[in-house]
Parts: structure tokens; C-alpha cells; sequence
């Protein structure tokens, strides 16, 4: 066998491996950078890191954390991002953190609207959510590309009460939800029409008769499970995770405890955010 015959060999061996590698959690990589030097220096390249946490989000089954900020979509870097009422001055103000000082700047621009201080900000697909407080509740965006602000959405109900509202990122598109008396309605925004699609109804006196859920108490939706199944959880004082097929539109406890936290969901990836 030729030399140059043997390095294609040995080359295409590696791809191989490599593209079975990109399908590994980040424990077990991180064991393998020990292997060779060929091994870490693939693990440690910029390029495997990206294919692997994609790998990761195709997979439809992120790991859950008991324990939120956003990245620009265009440069990769991660931003903090501190907003908060400013009532002297009646204007919502925003700092952003720069990394490169390790220093907090504010944003030119200024938000057009007082932010609802029941509900934590929701990052997806380069924007940053909140809801909006005023008499027509409405979602309002950060793009922390260009650090303008936007109104983009008016939310699909009335009647708000902003404790049974949720707002959070399902599947990478944009969720909310409203609870009202013993349903709790989930809707996807759709970003091609500029629509939110009723995804599916929560049944609260189904759930609190089989979990021992208060009926009060609204789920936060946390991942949707092989296209079928939709992972919730209670936003206040939750002791059990529940899966609700969106087919049968029957209920199951994934995970109970004394006390759980407060649950989300991450992928796990070699890429660091500094």
C-alpha cells in the first residue's frame, strides 16, 4: 500500500470518528481529549464545538438543569443584559455588559415601554422578550445585534393577569401561555407570518387531581419531547415535572421531589461563552 494510499486511509478513519464524536454528551469528550493529540486538538476546534451542539439540538432531548442572557446571532458573543424602571424618569433604561471592559454601557436606544417586573426575559433566535406593562399587554424585543428595540407582538388574549402569564422559549421559537380558570392555554409564535399558533390546552383540573397540582398555579412549558410530547412544570413551588402527550392528551409525572427549583433546559456544548 502506497504511503499517500495510507494517509487518505488514516484521514477518512478520522472524519469518522469524528462525526461519531459530534454525537457525544461533553463528559465523555472531554475524557477523550486525553486519548491523542489529534483527538484534543479536534475537541478543542472551534469548528467540532459548533457541529457538536448541533448534533446536541437535533436530538430533540435536552438535559434538564435545577437552577437566563442571549447572544448576538451575528457575532457569537454572549450579553448580559440589565433592564429595569427608572420611575423618576418614567422610562424603562438598559445596560448592556461588555466583555472587553468588564464594564456595564447603556444602549442608545430606550425602551418604548415599561417592562412587566413578574416575568424574567426569554431569549430566542438573537432577541431577548418581555412582556410589556400597559393597558395592552404586547411582547417587546431586544436585538442584541443592534441593540435597538422593537414591539413586535400583541399577545393572542385578554383579560391579562400577569401572574397566569408565561412567556418562555419552546423548541426555539417563542411560547406563551395564559391560565384562566381551569385551562391553560400554550401558544407558538410563528416568525415567517408574524402568528401565534395554539399549540395545545392544559387540562389544570386533570393535572391537580392526578399530581396533587393546585389548580392556581400555571405550568411553564420547558421542552417539547420527540415532536409528541410537551415537558411542563409549575412555575411556583413545583415538586414534580409532568409530560403531557400532545396525541393521547394524557399526563405523566417524569420526576418528583420534596423540592425541585426552578428547571430549565440547556444542551450541552465545549463552547464557552467568554
Amino acid at each position: 500500500m502506497s504511503k499517500q494510499h495510507s494517509l487518505s486511509m488514516e484521514q477518512l478513519l478520522h472524519d469518522v470518528i469524528e462525526r461519531i464524536m459530534e454525537m457525544l454528551p461533553v463528559k465523555s469528550l472531554l475524557r477523550f481529549k486525553a486519548v491523542s493529540k489529534q483527538w484534543q486538538s479536534t475537541i478543542e476546534s472551534r469548528f467540532f464545538q459548533e457541529n457538536q451542539l448541533r448534533q446536541r439540538e437535533k436530538s430533540r432531548d435536552p438535559d434538564v438543569l435545577m437552577v437566563g442572557f442571549g447572544k448576538d446571532k451575528l457575532t457569537g458573543i454572549y450579553k448580559p443584559v440589565w433592564l429595569y424602571i427608572n420611575v423618576g424618569r418614567d422610562a424603562t433604561i438598559c445596560e448592556v455588559f461588555d466583555f472587553s471592559t468588564n464594564t456595564w454601557r447603556y444602549t442608545t436606544a430606550s425602551a418604548p415601554y415599561w417592562i412587566s417586573y413578574y416575568h424574567d426575559p426569554v431569549y430566542v433566535d438573537g432577541l431577548l422578550h418581555w412582556f410589556t406593562q400597559c393597558k395592552e399587554t404586547k411582547v417587546m424585543s431586544l436585538d442584541l445585534h443592534t441593540e435597538t428595540f422593537q414591539v413586535i407582538y400583541k399577545v393572542p388574549f385578554t383579560d391579562v393577569d400577569p401572574y397566569h402569564m408565561i412567556m418562555c422559549n419552546l423548541d426555539d421559537r417563542l411560547c406563551i401561555s395564559q391560565k384562566k380558570k381551569s385551562k391553560q392555554v400554550i401558544w407558538l409564535f410563528s416568525s415567517g407570518n408574524k402568528t401565534w399558533d395554539k399549540m395545545c390546552s392544559i387540562d389544570l383540573e386533570l393535572t391537580s387531581f392526578q399530581f396533587g397540582i393546585s389548580m392556581s398555579i400555571p405550568f411553564l412549558p420547558l421542552a417539547l419531547l420527540e415532536r409528541k410530547k410537551l415537558l411542563i412544570f409549575p412555575r411556583y413551588f413545583g415538586t414534580t415535572l409532568v409530560i403531557h402527550d400532545l396525541e393521547t392528551k394524557s399526563y405523566d409525572a417524569a420526576f418528583s421531589d420534596a423540592f425541585i427549583g426552578y428547571p430549565v433546559c440547556y444542551f450541552q456544548s465545549l463552547i464557552s461563552i467568554l
